[in-house]
């Protein structure tokens, strides 16, 4: 390890013109309204830099050049032809990509023609049933019906999808069954890797016993991450070790190095490479192709080639028997994917990896240098006490460098899983040697599968002991108590400060240590310094379902958390990132409106996470899976049920419950027997009537609300015209999916609504919508923009909703 200056980053010249290419790849806004202009001026500003480069403003020049030059390129990546969404389309490309798992398979289209027009695009599509089996490389046709991939819609949510968007891939959608044509015979050597991968799979999951064991090793040696469950992704998120997951650099610098130590040794028993030449140099040669193999077997992971290259870099530097810096050389690998796949720059796991290798070139050897232990003396005449101070330096050396690639990874850890890893640091140091050793037995086990599987059987035994290890350590990990610290993500100031302030201390700089502190402490305290108003209303977008978060000076009640059987969990994409980046780390009271699927398995896995004190249920509700899993993962929290007439405190608001009644005998459905709540306080008040329908709105006593969440999703069995005119209400706001199979809200209850005086929020048309209620009105914001503020009720529209002939008199 060596310790680090400023003019040590100066002397490297590959450096700041790769940064620049990569700001400038991150920002394809800047050429778009002239592209070729600015591609003409990014080419003039290089030739000038070159030309007159010892002159004053040179390097400048070559700086903005790469800036713009990266923009252009990714503004280029990003250009596509736009895709037909919501009907069915036929579609005819190549597909760049295809994995198969049991659900079915997935892959990327690269779309030549739209309905017989010829296009240039990219789009996700996934498939099951029977069919033909595509194959990566393959020309197909097929139908398939898109939807639009909008970003996020939710405060906290991480953006998954801003890399694919920035490849083109702004669209995803289901193949028609049977429409699936192959119009081409797939690559060989694609259907050769693709075959040996699924066959390792299944060989795999056949040979051991566990099948968590199972996953792991097919994880790490082939790439098939999808069989490895939800439960433990996030036990290794827990605990710190969520890259051991993926192919990383790490697994792949490894993997090389050793290649080519153990193929030096065996030229060196060769007399006649002895004779001629150091056998490291045609051992370095030899590894090359192994390691590109391996990368190719396991997917292509994007951090595994950022690691190749480096890697072919080194061990080419090896042959020709000339030096490689460590900076120079990634800084050359990151400048060959910025200019193959500009869009890189956004993807989560190239971030985290370039990070990595950062922190431990940069950082680990100052923080090295910050524990007062001398380094060993090598001139110390007693071998076993030197020997000694060799292992400790070791051990040093290996606990500098997992905390400075946790310490460096915070921001973009926090940003992506709100969540920052207070052990994480620890259990990598002790999963390291298990790590290695499984990595290393995974990729021979591969290898020798790919040549007869009767090989692979020893180093699949010794892989799958070190995954049991390794699981273990995962376990234990992230059961820790207060291992992990919720966090709001880093806004691009608090990324950008954070960041110079590791790079101060990589460099010496005094104090810039303090920059670091500081601003973690911001991140984490600035949601608790945030207004607390009296009732705010905030809806969650998750799906066709409900999740509300009713809040009354930092006192917080969570009603429902959304939902799909089988589907995406909501709760752990939408409710709890929401949760943490307002720095909730506790709810007082967390209430289910009715037993039904898209409004309590979100709620599952928040109050797995988030501690309650309180757990509200609908008096008279039956028992069954769902409520007894939710009063499972309540824990210790207070189980009520609530019926008509009781009330709660929360905060400085009061919690009125109109429904069900003690005895619902008459209430026959169980979206009728939903439990109402009405919250009020500083003259303003919230009513939250679940799913509840026009039977059930007869039956609540008749009560005016400033804000009134629509009954069932705007279903036209709700909302009768009885509840509309009697609420009397400032806002109604509809809880429902962006293009949801129910088609949701129905327009005749929007319009009635709208006719009725109140002001129309959507959160499939808004994304998540946050109310502040006080004294002198609503105040109201969505995440897509929109914003405004009432004083008083606006006014009622000229004519009176329609009532079309045959409509029930109760509602539509």
């Amino acid at each position: 390890m060596r310790d680090w200056s400023w003019n040590d980053l100066g002397i490297r010249p590959l450096v700041f013109p790769v940064l620049a290419l990569a700001i400038g790849s991150a920002v394809p806004v800047l050429v778009r309204p002239a592209p070729v202009g600015f591609a003409c001026l990014a080419t003039l500003l290089a030739t000038v830099a070159f030309m007159a480069w010892r002159r004053p403003g040179a390097h400048l020049a070559l700086l903005v050049s790469g800036v713009l030059a990266g923009s252009f390129l990714a503004s280029r990546a990003e250009r596509a032809t736009p895709l037909p969404t919501g009907t069915p389309v036929r579609l005819e490309g190549r597909l760049a990509s295809v994995d198969i798992d049991a659900r079915g398979g997935r892959g990327v289209l690269e779309v030549s023609r739209v309905d017989g027009v010829p296009a240039r695009a990219r789009t996700r599509l996934w498939w099951s049933g029977p069919g033909a089996r595509p194959w990566a490389g393959q020309r197909v046709q097929l139908r398939a019906e898109l939807r639009a991939d909008l970003g996020p819609d939710s405060w906290g949510q991480y953006d998954v999808g801003r890399a694919a968007r920035a490849r083109g891939l702004s669209t995803s959608g289901r193949v028609l069954s049977g429409s699936l044509v192959p119009l081409s015979a797939p690559e060989p050597w694609r259907r050769w890797v693709a075959e040996r991968r699924e066959r390792f799979g299944r060989w795999t999951r056949d040979r051991l016993p566990r099948a968590d064991d199972a996953a792991l090793v097919c994880a790490l040696a082939a790439g098939l991450r999808s069989e490895l469950g939800a439960e433990w992704e996030d036990r290794f998120a827990r605990s710190g070790l969520a890259h051991v997951l993926s192919v990383s650099g790490l697994h792949v610098a490894a993997l090389g190095l050793v290649l080519a130590a153990v193929i030096a040794v065996l030229l060196r028993m060769v007399p006649a490479v002895v004779r001629r030449l150091d056998a490291r140099r045609p051992a370095a040669l030899v590894a090359l192709p192994l390691v590109w193999g391996y990368v190719v077997f396991t997917g292509n992971q994007p951090p595994a080639v950022r690691s190749a290259l480096m890697l072919s870099l080194v061990l080419l530097g090896r042959a020709l028997q000339r030096h490689t810096d460590a900076l120079n050389t990634l800084a050359v690998a990151a400048g060959v994917l910025l200019v193959v796949e500009p869009a890189s720059v956004q993807d989560l796991s190239l971030q985290l990896s370039f990070t990595a290798v950062l922190a431990l070139v940069l950082l680990a050897p100052r923080l090295r240098a910050l524990v007062p232990v001398p380094s060993p003396d090598p001139l110390r005449p007693e071998r076993w006490r030197r020997g000694l101070e060799q292992v400790r330096e070791v051990l040093l050396g290996v606990c500098a460098a997992s905390a400075a690639v946790t310490l460096a990874s915070i921001p973009l850890v926090a940003s992506a899983f709100h969540r920052i890893s207070l052990v994480g640091w620890v259990v990598n140091v002790i999963a390291l040697p298990v790590a290695s050793v499984l990595t290393l037995a995974c990729a021979v086990t591969a290898g020798a599968f790919c040549l007869s599987p009767a090989l692979a059987s020893l180093p699949l035994a010794v892989a799958s002991l070190a995954a049991r290890a390794l699981l273990a350590l995962v376990s234990a990990g992230a059961a820790v108590p207060l291992g992990t610290l919720s966090s709001p993500a880093f806004p691009w100031p608090a990324t950008l400060a954070f960041a110079l302030g590791l790079l101060g201390m990589a460099l010496g700089v005094r104090r810039s240590g303090w920059l670091v502190v500081a601003t973690l402490a911001v991140v984490l305290v600035r949601p608790v310094l945030g207004p607390h108003p009296p009732l705010e209303l905030t809806a969650l977008p998750v799906g066709h379902g409900d999740a509300l978060l009713v809040s009354s000076r930092g006192a917080h009640l969570l009603v429902d958390g959304g939902g799909v059987p089988d589907g995406v969990d909501p709760g752990a994409r939408i409710v709890l990132p929401y949760l943490r980046e307002r720095g909730i780390r506790r709810l007082d009271a967390v209430a289910l409106s009715h037993p039904h699927p898209d409004h309590a398995l979100g709620l599952l896995t928040v109050l797995r996470e988030v501690p309650a004190d309180r757990l509200w249920l609908p008096a008279g509700i039956e028992r069954g899976p769902l409520v007894d899993a939710l009063l499972a993962a309540a824990g210790e929290a207070r189980v009520e049920w609530l019926a008509a007439g009781e009330r709660r405190a929360l905060g400085e608001a009061t919690v009125r419950v109109l429904s069900p009644p003690r005895d619902g005998a008459a209430l026959w459905t169980v979206n009728d027997r939903s439990l109402v709540l009405h919250v009020s306080a500083a003259g303003r008040s919230v009513l939250l009537p679940g799913d509840a329908g026009a039977a059930a709105e007869e039956a609540w006593p008749v009560v005016t609300s400033t804000v009134v969440k629509v009954p069932h999703h705007g279903s036209r069995t709700s909302s009768s015209p009885q509840l509309v005119t009697s609420s009397e209400a400032w806002l109604a706001l509809f809880s429902d999916g962006r293009g949801n199979r129910f088609r949701l809200p129905a327009p005749d209850v929007v319009e009635r609504w709208r006719a009725s005086g109140a002001e129309v929020l959507r959160t499939d048309v808004d994304g998540a919508i946050r109310l502040s209620l006080d004294e002198a009105g609503v105040r109201w914001e969505t995440f897509r923009g929109r914003a405004g503020r009432l004083a008083i009720r606006p006014l009622a529209g000229a004519r009176p909703p329609v009532h079309r002939p045959g409509d029930d008199p109760r509602g539509p």
